[in-house]
């Protein structure tokens, strides 16, 4: 894993609690959702640590045609965690770094590695949809795939 995302999750880490951020992404905060939250972020970290994470190229095929960017290892349903990551055509006509609520391949990345190493969901994908989640059900916000990635790039501010 690179040093600068191993920094950042730290940071985002460190900012999970009574911060604005935090409210944004995961509504307001409980000591069970804060938990949560480090827990997933925690198994991100290690699970890019400890494993090998292979990315393919699989533009239109079959992998892709349910999803917008980026997808896990779908082929052979194996136990979490997940370490072959489909990247789909439309994951490269995204910007690289994050930048605001924009989707960019950070925040891809960071969604499939939170459901794929950090055993998160996908209920919403875009940021309105998210930041609903977080609003009105943020039980259902930190288990959103998502909501890690805009609250991981919300943490670079």
């Amino acid at each position: 894993m690179r040093s600068i995302q191993a920094f950042q999750i730290d940071k985002a880490i460190s900012r999970v609690g009574y911060t604005f951020y935090y409210w944004r992404w995961f509504g307001a905060p409980t000591s069970d959702r804060q938990n949560q939250v480090k827990e997933t972020f925690k198994r991100i970290k290690t699970g890019l640590t400890d494993n090998t994470v292979t990315y393919e190229d699989a533009y239109d095929s079959w992998v892709c045609v349910n999803h917008d960017a980026i997808t896990w290892t779908y082929r052979s349903y194996p136990t979490k965690p997940y370490t072959t990551v489909y990247l789909c055509q439309s994951y490269y006509e995204d910007p690289d770094y994050c930048y605001g609520v924009w989707e960019t391949k950070e925040i891809h990345l960071m969604n499939v590695w939170a459901e794929a190493l950090g055993y998160a969901d996908e209920m919403a994908h875009h940021f309105s949809s998210c930041r609903n989640l977080a609003i009105n059900e943020p039980d259902k916000a930190v288990k959103n795939g998502y909501n890690y990635g805009y609250f991981y790039c919300a943490s670079y501010r």
